[in-house]
């Protein structure tokens, strides 16, 4: 026997099943969208994430190479005596103590050796170093404190060529000395490893170095303004308490190489753990070796696998002039990127029942004015085949069921004319 159904389990499950098929199209749709939108916002967030770190180090590098206008002023003819060093200091020393990640500034003098500088390095007070040749007793290293009164003698000790690190500086010998040397304007080194000058091992940083001639083209004095990397490694430790994944940044050398320079401690004794080195990595492998290209390559977020996991990389320059060529990046794990709550899922499911709550209502009320009619008048069909009826009344509802109800009234009456 065929199976049949009523009118009203037709129309309930017809609109039962345009409401499960539209909230199942408004989901596939809705969960794209969302997913679009979080990717969009996770990269976002990211680029600020990086833009902030770029700022700030625009901001520390205009400090150092803003010393630059001072140099002329302090030494206007290019010449300078170590007996200047204590007036000169005491002016500079207000310009780098609020710049905590600027660690040394100083200068030195070509012909003789000698040098100075202001030093601040991570947890140490700002000192004012000197290693002079006085003509009465030799060379000799010289400590003092600022004050606001000048400058204030707390430590002498001979400066010797002996190799111990507190005693021991040749100028002729740094990096930066080096460098300024080769160039007749202001330059950014590689990073190299600091001297000391204590009991403290050396740590790693770089000179933003000037080179002054005279007339004749005779190197007279070379400036040197320093950034501790270590300062830089802290600051981002700070940032990065705030996002996921991993902040760097990464100096491009004067071999076309690229180097990491700083990113945030990560164990209880301030290093690194092997596997963020390895990361880290992974990611400066895959930056091109010509820094126009690398600058090139940041304008958009990329992804790259790590043993087996999807991360996402996004990267900037710093930008304007006697800037160092420098990479600022954020790596970020693939399921660090924001997942939809459990929130949206409680959200379509209590949609979905409303919804078939709502097509079970208008099903209801739909065969109400329907099917109620087409009752009626299938019972005066069967009234009337019985003889109980001679006639069918006028139905109302739809025009289709009334104008059946007339024609069924009509071949009614045709019938008994008929008979």
């Amino acid at each position: 026997m065929k199976a049949t159904f009523s009118f009203r389990t037709i129309l309930l499950l017809t609109l039962v099943g345009v409401a499960i098929s539209s909230l199942t199209l408004q989901r596939v749709l809705t969960s794209s969208v969302y997913r679009d939108s979080l990717d969009e916002l996770s990269v976002a967030l990211t680029q600020q994430t990086v833009q902030r770190v770029a700022d700030r180090l625009d901001e520390l590098v205009a400090t150092a190479t803003d010393h630059e206008q001072l140099y002329e002023r302090l030494a206007p003819d290019g010449q300078l005596t170590s007996a200047q060093f204590p007036e000169i200091f005491q002016q500079l020393w207000a310009t780098v103590e609020p710049h905590r990640q600027l660690s040394y500034l100083g200068v030195g003098i070509a012909e003789t050796g000698e040098y100075a500088m202001l030093r601040q390095p991570a947890g140490e007070p700002l000192t004012v170093r000197m290693y002079v040749r006085d003509p009465q007793s030799g060379p000799e290293i010289r400590d003092y404190r600022p004050t606001v009164r000048g400058l204030v003698l707390f430590a002498r000790s001979p400066w010797t060529n002996s190799g111990d690190p507190r005693t021991t500086y040749d100028l002729k010998l740094r990096p930066f000395y080096l460098q300024a040397a080769k160039h007749k304007h202001g330059t950014w080194t590689d990073s190299y490893e600091f001297w000391a000058g204590t009991d403290a091992g050396a740590t790693p940083g770089v000179t933003f170095a000037t080179p002054i001639y005279d007339d004749a083209g005779q190197l007279t004095l070379v400036w040197d303004i320093d950034l501790e990397l270590q300062t830089l490694s802290e600051f981002l430790q700070r940032v990065q308490r705030q996002v996921p994944g991993r902040l760097l940044i990464a100096e491009h050398r004067a071999d076309n190489t690229w180097k990491l320079i700083a990113e945030p401690t990560t164990t209880a004794d301030g290093e690194v753990t092997q596997e963020a080195k390895t990361v880290s990595q992974a990611f400066i492998a895959r930056l091109p070796a010509n820094f126009a290209e690398a600058e090139a390559f940041c304008e958009a977020a990329s992804t790259f696998q790590f043993e087996g996991a999807d991360w996402q990389a996004t990267c900037a320059t710093l930008k304007g002039p006697n800037r160092p060529e420098w990479l600022i990046a954020q790596l970020t794990p693939g399921d660090a990127v924001p997942q939809p709550t459990p929130l949206s899922d409680l959200w379509f499911a209590a949609t979905f029942l409303a919804a078939g709550l709502f097509a079970s209502l208008t099903a209801w009320w739909v065969s109400r004015i329907i099917a109620a009619p087409l009752q009626t008048l299938e019972q005066q069909a069967r009234a009337l085949a019985s003889g109980e009826r001679t006639a069918i009344a006028l139905v109302g509802g739809p025009d289709e069921i009334a104008k059946l109800s007339q024609t069924l009234n009509h071949m009614a009456q045709t019938l008994q004319q008929r008979q």
